[in-house]
């Protein structure tokens, strides 16, 4: 009789619990979805107005970041630097220098310049440099707060044995107007002093100028 009673007792409290559990799971089964944390359909409605307010945001900031369409790819810092070293390693001197802003520049240099002004450009980077290009921004309006002008985008730096020279990306207006990046004209004003550090000197006279522009792999042969 004891021992009936004993386990008695033990079993009413597991068969309590078992009841218990099954009301709380049918509880939580048919509870509003308010109580668990769910929108109801008059949150949805109310919040609807706003959420298409923050779309045509977004939908005018994406317009806004939007890359112009440019035939040479000059609409982001990023492509416009890739674009360029593309054009002299295929030689083509005359489209890399549509890479530059040869506005403004001192009395000695001209527009017409250009081409030789990209080709000692790209050995002087050739001789000093890595460029990498994910640390270049590939939206319209360059990098933000990045201690630079809005207008400008740093490419790299060049240690000259007198001082460190900025290799500079600047937006400026195409013949269109529309806003596109080039090398600074300030940039460009650098390049006659920046290859006399770092160009070829004395061998141009003794070896063909070809010579120097063979590249294995985007390396110099010669180096």
């Amino acid at each position: 009789m004891t021992a009936k009673t004993n386990l008695t007792k033990y079993r009413t409290p597991t068969r309590h619990f078992i009841m218990f559990a099954a009301v709380l799971i049918l509880v939580l089964a048919f509870m509003p979805k308010t109580l668990l944390g769910q929108p109801t359909l008059k949150k949805i409605m109310k919040a609807a107005p706003e959420d298409k307010k923050d779309a045509g945001r977004q939908k005018t900031e994406s317009k806004a970041t939007k890359i112009p369409l440019d035939d040479l790819k000059r609409g982001a810092p990023r492509t416009s630097v890739r674009g360029f070293f593309q054009a002299v390693q295929e030689m083509d001197y005359e489209k890399a220098a549509q890479y530059m802003d040869l506005r403004n520049l001192p009395s000695g240099m001209a527009e017409s310049d250009g081409p030789e002004l990209a080709r000692l450009l790209n050995i002087v980077i050739d001789q000093t440099v890595w460029i990498d290009y994910d640390l270049l921004s590939d939206n319209p309006k360059g990098h933000i707060n990045d201690g630079f002008p809005s207008y400008r985008d740093l490419v790299c730096r060049i240690q000259t044995p007198k001082k460190e020279i900025e290799i500079l990306m600047q937006r400026v207006p195409r013949g269109d107007g529309v806003l596109i990046w080039k090398f600074s004209n300030r940039t460009v004003a650098q390049i006659p002093r920046l290859y006399e550090y770092f160009g070829y000197g004395h061998l141009i006279n003794i070896l063909p100028e070809v010579f120097f522009d063979l590249k294995f792999m985007e390396i110099a042969i010669w180096v």
